[in-house]
């Protein structure tokens, strides 16, 4: 199972690697996170124009988020690699292709766990390289509508030695 699930996760990430989008203007990303989010039995609910929001209701309404940023650079990749970006002059240069993976990821392992205690919501935010995506989100009322006590960001950091944080 391990391996069917890692094999499902690099293959998401390449996914995503292939279709870098700049700002709020991510069709092509948002329609693969959200038609991956219903596979998985999810209701996702739009945010910030291309984003995404799940709520994953817990015994208690009080909410802990995990958040993943969705946008590309206007960076030329320079890699030769089968997955490479295939909107030119544009890639994930930041690892948000891995960024949002790591999110689904969870979304699938929450989407067979037992309910949590605390509600957990999952945040898919467009715009973090500049336009400002974070700030919709909140002015749309996040925090408060859904009662977030607690975030976190999903970044990859592959220097890191194995189990550090």
């Amino acid at each position: 199972m391990v391996e069917t699930d890692l094999d499902i996760l690099r293959q998401t990430r390449r996914d995503l690697h292939r279709i870098p989008e700049i700002g709020f203007d991510l069709e092509k990303t948002s329609g693969y996170i959200k038609h991956r989010l219903v596979e998985m039995g999810y209701e996702p609910i739009s945010t910030a124009k291309t984003g995404w929001i799940v709520r994953i209701p817990g015994e208690v309404e009080d909410a802990i988020a995990f958040r993943s940023d969705m946008d590309g650079l206007e960076i030329t990749e320079a890699a030769d690699h089968t997955f490479g970006s295939e909107h030119p002059g544009r890639m994930h240069a930041c690892g948000h292709d891995g960024h949002m993976t790591m999110l689904l990821g969870l979304a699938s392992y929450l989407a067979a766990c037992p309910k949590p205690g605390k509600t957990i919501i999952l945040i898919f935010q467009p715009a973090e390289e500049g336009p400002g995506g974070a700030e919709v989100i909140l002015k749309e009322g996040l925090l408060e509508h859904y009662r977030i006590k607690e975030i976190y960001g999903i970044h990859l950091y592959p220097g890191l030695p194995e189990g550090t944080i």
